[in-house]
């Protein structure tokens, strides 16, 4: 059913889609092998995983956890951890951001928590250390539109460094901790007063999106695959 989404993980979590996002064969994979100038294997979704496409225009499509509670796997705080994804950005975004993943609502003063974004042609993580203040970390490469790239935010001990195709850049390096909120998570979206904001809908295609809390998985360069 390309419209039932569920969590691999061991976690198992409960998501509840909202709009119309939808998934399909879509993926890295295919393009990664035709690159290369190889034949490859008929879409399984087992083995290569295909991918989610949000609208991102007059669509409010996003997917939701119900995970509320201060107590969440998603609530970041001071821990080591490791966002990463797969994205095929549809367009430049101009000045506004777009959403991957978040645990922020600009509704109130302990709403905010975090949130991965794609601003213009930039990945970014904007995070709150009191529910209300914005504190924003930027890799000033650019992200390509119209293409599959592979993302990953990690952070080990101090530092924060982003990865672009594998390829690392620090993009801060002092702790900090993020505001445990009880917001809850969202893909594709950030919620402003309860609802989703507009201007931060994600229009693209998501493949194996992953958060990994306690473990830096990357610490020097590395091949996606």
């Amino acid at each position: 059913n390309n419209s039932t989404f569920t969590d691999s993980s061991s976690s198992n979590h409960t998501i509840t889609a909202s709009g119309s996002p939808t998934q399909g064969s879509f993926s890295p994979y295919r393009a990664s092998a035709i690159s290369a100038g190889s034949d490859f294997a008929e879409y399984n979704p087992t083995t290569h995983g295909g991918s989610i496409f949000f609208d991102g225009g007059n669509s409010s499509d996003y997917l939701e956890l119900n995970d509320g509670t201060t107590g969440s796997d998603f609530n970041l705080s001071n821990a080591t951890w490791t966002l990463e994804t797969w994205l095929y950005k549809k367009q430049a975004t101009g000045s506004r951001p777009e959403s991957i993943i978040a645990r922020w609502d600009n509704s109130n003063s302990t709403a905010k928590g975090w949130s991965w974004q794609i601003y213009g042609d930039n990945s970014r993580l904007i995070w709150s250390s009191d529910g209300s203040s914005n504190t924003i970390y930027t890799d000033t490469r650019t992200v390509p539109s119209n293409a599959w790239v592979h993302l990953a935010l990690v952070k080990n001990g101090s530092t924060l460094t982003s990865y672009i195709s594998g390829v690392g850049s620090a993009i801060h390096s002092s702790d900090f901790t993020i505001y445990s909120t009880t917001t809850k998570t969202r893909i594709g979206c950030v919620f402003a007063s309860g609802a989703v904001s507009e201007t931060t809908r994600l229009r693209g295609n998501l493949s194996n999106l992953r958060v990994v809390k306690g473990t830096a998985v990357y610490t020097s360069d590395f091949t996606p695959s």
